[in-house]
């Protein structure tokens, strides 16, 4: 009995050399071990760095944000359209109006009544005006765009001094800090232009089969359409994740095309020439055979095609929409929109013809 519980020689050796190799500094399960524990230590410094670049950006855009308490450069046309979707006065602007109709929406829920007259450049607020409410969401935006610049940066394969680096550049870049801390759009137009870029480039390294990469898709076709409902220059944005969806659609087509390839080597069996349901059956799997290996490549077409074009123009036509709806009297715009509606109906009226003299011989 005691012979058969005994083990033989060599599996004792053999788990002898297992534990040395579980002790030995050297191992390659210390050396998992280790690099989870630095990817971890990693993951909390970067973390920490961006909650720091976070708070720095509250600080310098929320600090004194009611000075000066006058009217400054473009915010005295911004605060008209702000009084015209609180009064609801139809008014015009050449850029998209998603962007003002969140600012409006701030400033209604900070208590803002639209008082404010806007009439010129210096003017001072009033007392009962919170400058918090209607300058508080661009400065929210430009602090947001710190954190997102570096986390961007990182992205992008820079080092963790770089990121850290860019996000400082970007924290005391005096014209950003200076249009976060004003009753402008740009700040929000930056922030979503970096957005799109971000989720793009994420949704490269995504698994193409996986949900994840359907979530990023529509992220950038999100961060598309709010940039191009606050400025028409966020379609400069928009073309950088075109040449990406180029470059991802290529790379696709290229591996399908050689899983095609492969697949066209391998033999089909040969049937014989009395059986037509035989014959009829090979062709259909041919026709498989050529055609199944380009169903990924479809796939991701249509699905580029549905989240970061019809997305982006969805959310594009649904923010004038809810524009003209916030405006339903007319206002100081309207004179501009009878005078070109009037234009336009005199450019398309053909002239009148000359009635022809009768009786009157030549």
């Amino acid at each position: 009995m005691r012979l058969r519980a005994e083990k033989p020689r060599h599996q004792e050796a053999d788990l002898h050399d297992d534990e040395e190799a579980k002790s030995r500094p050297g191992s390659k399960r210390d050396c998992a071990a280790g690099e989870k524990v630095a990817a971890a230590t990693r993951s909390r410094s970067t973390l920490r760095v961006t909650y720091l670049l976070l708070g720095l950006g509250l600080v310098t855009r929320f600090y004194a944000l009611s000075w000066p308490r006058q009217v400054v450069f473009d915010e005295l046309h911004f605060g008209k359209f702000v009084n015209g979707y609180i009064k609801g006065e139809y008014f015009f602007d050449i850029h998209p109006p998603f962007s003002k109709l969140l600012i409006a929406f701030a400033a209604r829920r900070s208590g803002y009544d639209g008082s404010q007259a806007f009439e010129k450049i210096g003017e001072d607020y009033g007392p009962s005006v919170s400058l918090y409410g209607l300058r508080g969401l661009p400065a929210a935006f430009g602090a947001l765009l710190v954190p997102l610049a570096h986390v961007l940066a990182l992205e992008l394969g820079c080092s963790e001094e770089a990121a850290l680096m860019v996000g400082g550049m970007v924290l005391l870049d005096g014209s950003i800090l200076v249009e976060s801390r004003l009753l402008l759009t740009d700040s929000m137009l930056f922030f979503f232009g970096l957005l799109q870029i971000l989720a793009v480039l994420r949704a490269r390294s995504a698994d193409r089969h996986g949900g994840s990469f359907a979530c990023w898709l529509a992220l950038t076709g999100l961060a598309i359409g709010a940039a191009v409902s606050t400025k028409h220059t966020g379609l400069a944005m928009m073309a950088v994740c075109g040449v990406e969806s180029v470059r991802s659609l290529l790379e696709t087509a290229r591996v399908c095309l050689l899983s095609k390839r492969a697949r066209e080597s391998l033999p089909l069996p040969l049937p014989r020439p009395s059986d037509r349901p035989a014959r009829r059956r090979q062709a259909y799997l041919a026709f498989l055979q050529s055609t199944h290996p380009f169903r990924p490549f479809f796939s991701e077409l249509g699905l580029r095609f549905l989240l970061l074009l019809v997305l982006p123009a969805f959310f594009y036509v649904s923010s004038f929409s809810l524009h003209l709806f916030q405006l339903p009297h007319p206002g100081p715009g309207i004179t501009i929109a009878v005078s070109r509606a009037l234009s336009r109906e005199s450019s398309t009226r053909r002239p009148a013809t000359p009635p022809t003299l009768r009786g009157r011989q030549p």
